[in-house]
């Protein structure tokens, strides 16, 4: 009744929008195309783009690596896997994407985000804060958009990579793109790396209960693969259709996953993931433009844990697969020379998630048993301009609303979980100087998050009464670019949970180490972003001095009801109050026989808190990476660096901290 209900309103607006326009008379009609890439000067969220240049510069290996310099990013390192922290989220209320398709398991948790390599990578999208209403169920702290560089109509481009550093890692990688045909319709790529380490390095710090611990990561190994291949071919000027397939491999031993909680020295875990796109852009019609997309993407972890203790040995195969279909129609229309103008789009989309499971143990979740859940979506997402500034499409006004509604099905082991979720947003934005980018912009969100298949059906206490997480929140800043050299954006958010679920020991004397999820009454997420960066010209055209400061004072306060134990007016788990992220360059731009870099990269994490209780304080570090980079004939790049300089063990989770100081050498060829 509600997806019904919900497909009638949403042709309803539309078609009333198609009628409104009908009666325009002689205004102009403006067919857009909607463009993957997201432009923070055309959009009221807080968005962050990082491009290639700047993941060169920072020595990244990987996502993760590439995200910590950033305002709002936390990424938590432990073991062989990374997840992100966007302003105090947990990292299941991230939703992560490859060129739009969504990688989250239907498992419900953090995306490790170690597993994607950084060689065939054009930029990462950042999109900070609640987004439930553009990009769908568990957009709660955030959206991060991997784009491939295949995805970007450029020339022919190939390159290879060749990485070494300490702890015994390599990475090998690299892609061809081509193009041809009449005006290079059509173009074919594949891409492909290995990443491989194997260090035992040494640790120090302080363990669960406060304790300082140091000793030596065992079985710290780690290989992963990624293929990608693909084909592009353009219709016309105007319609466009991609299709793609990729396949992931990777072994890594586990010593202390903050993902998957296995931290005993024998754990092992393989990950196998493969998936498939094929996206079609119409721009060619009169009255709107379409896109329809079609996805899936199929997982396997395979998690092996063995003891000699057989009650404590675990074997556990799991099987995610997500299927998402999407529909979409935009259309602009402009009204008295851009006295107006109106952009309309229909969001209709489908998701299925079916998770089985294989294991040698049969508790809440039997053995070779399986999970579906169904996500049925409409949204209506327009934007409203005025008065666009003298000779530019720019408007000097903008609203941005939106509205969708989630009809949520699934089925499991022991019972039925229905949800209908609603979630609304409006965007504001004054554009004063389109040129100069003086901006002010605010947003107001709601956004819901989906309990996953672990926290309800885990073997080691999943909790079938579990509630869906909810938020309502928003943010209001402004941009300000004064002179060409200089850029300046600064905001301030605040964001409130109901619902939240966390993992916690059982509250049962009989059973007092079996952890479960419940459901946090209240949690309040609030703060203060800034970023500054300058660029200043030391020989006209040959070089300069780039500088950005990434700010973030985040504060929130928690209550728990559900257990034993009240949580209140305590600091949300590993959230600083103050952090910060600095990169000082000096670029050479040369000739075409000679260009450099040099980079400082600085991070502040202030002081925080290891667990919910606020029992156990981890104290405040400051990290230094140097890195450089020189290009030859614009054709052969020859990188270097020392991370973490000061060795800093920056992350423990148990007994396991990260990795201090680190040295690589990177060479990479252009064809």
């Amino acid at each position: 009744m509600y997806l019904k209900k919900t497909i009638i309103l949403g042709v309803v607006f539309f078609a009333l929008s198609l009628n409104l326009f009908s009666q325009a008379g002689d205004d102009t009609i403006k067919v857009r195309a909607k463009r993957d890439a997201l432009d923070p000067s055309t959009t009221s969220l807080a968005t962050t783009i990082i491009t290639s240049d700047e993941i060169e510069a920072m020595g990244a290996d990987n996502v993760a690596e590439a995200l910590k310099n950033y305002t709002g990013m936390q990424v938590l390192f432990q073991g062989n896997s990374a997840v992100l922290s966007i302003r105090g989220s947990r990292a299941e209320q991230t939703v992560v994407l490859v060129n739009g398709q969504r990688q989250n398991s239907a498992q419900g948790l953090g995306v490790d985000l170690s597993q994607y390599s950084i060689v065939n990578i054009e930029r990462i999208e950042i999109v900070r804060g609640a987004a439930s209403t553009r990009y769908g169920p568990n957009a709660v702290g955030g959206v991060i958009n991997i784009i491939t560089k295949d995805r970007v109509e450029s020339f022919d481009s190939s390159h290879v990579t060749l990485k070494f550093g300490s702890y015994g890692s390599m990475i090998i990688g690299g892609n061809v793109n081509k193009y041809f045909g009449d005006n290079n319709r059509a173009n074919l790529f594949i891409s492909g790396n290995m990443d491989y380490s194997k260090g035992d390095y040494e640790y120090s710090g302080k363990d669960g209960s406060g304790n300082e611990v140091s000793g030596k990561v065992p079985n710290n190994e780690r290989m992963q693969g990624d293929i990608r291949t693909g084909f592009g071919y353009k219709l016309n000027n105007n319609d466009y259709i991609n299709m793609s397939v990729s396949a992931f491999n990777q072994y890594s031993g586990q010593p202390g996953s903050y993902q998957f909680g296995a931290f005993s020295e024998t754990a092992n875990q393989y990950i196998q993931r493969y998936s498939g796109d094929i996206h079609y852009e119409n721009n060619s019609l009169d009255i709107f433009s379409f896109n329809i997309r079609a996805s899936t993407v199929y997982q396997i972890k395979d998690y092996q844990n063995p003891n000699p203790n057989p009650e404590w040995s675990v074997h556990d195969v799991y099987d995610n697969v997500s299927t998402d279909l999407s529909f979409d129609i935009e259309r602009e229309d402009i009204f008295a020379g851009g006295l107006f103008t109106f952009n309309n789009s229909v969001l209709v989309e489908y998701r299925n998630n079916y998770f089985k499971t294989k294991n040698e143990r049969e508790d809440e979740f039997e053995n070779g048993e399986s999970i579906q859940r169904n996500t049925f979506s409409i949204a209506y997402l327009p934007t409203l301009g005025f008065l666009n500034h003298y000779d530019s499409d720019t408007p000097m006004f903008k609203i941005i609303p939106g509205i969708r509604f989630d009809t949520v099905l699934s089925s499991g082991a022991n019972d039925d979980k229905n949800f209908y979720e609603p979630t609304y947003s409006i965007g504001l934005m004054y554009i004063i100087d389109p040129l100069s980018k003086y901006i002010i912009k605010g947003n107001f969100n709601t956004g819901y998050r989906l309990p996953g298949f672990d926290d309800l059906y885990d073997l080691n206490g999943g909790n079938v009464d579990l509630k869906k997480e909810k938020s309502i929140g928003g943010d209001i800043g402004f941009v300000l670019n004064p002179i060409k050299i200089l850029k300046i954006e600064a905001l301030y958010y605040i964001t409130s949970l109901e619902d939240m679920i966390t993992w916690t020991p059982s509250p049962a004397p009989t059973d007092p180490y079996k952890w479960k999820a419940y459901n946090i009454d209240d949690a309040l997420l609030q703060g203060i972003e800034a970023d500054i960066s300058l660029s200043v010209p030391i020989i006209p055209i040959l070089s300069s001095i780039e500088i950005s400061l990434n700010y973030l004072y985040q504060f929130g306060v928690g209550t728990q009801n559900a257990i034993t134990q009240t949580l209140e007016d305590k600091k949300l788990a590993r959230t600083p109050e103050h952090s910060v992220s600095s990169m000082i360059s000096y670029i050479y731009e040369g000739n075409d026989i000679f260009s450099g870099r040099l980079n400082f990269l600085v991070n502040y994490v202030g002081e925080r808190y290891n667990d919910l209780e606020n029992k156990v304080k981890l104290d405040e570090y400051v990290t230094l990476d140097i890195t450089a980079s020189m290009t030859f004939i614009d054709s052969v790049i020859l990188e270097t660096g020392v991370k973490n300089i000061l060795n800093e063990q920056y992350e423990v989770v148990r007994y396991y901290s990260t990795p201090g100081r680190e040295w690589y050498i990177a060479l990479s060829g252009r064809i």
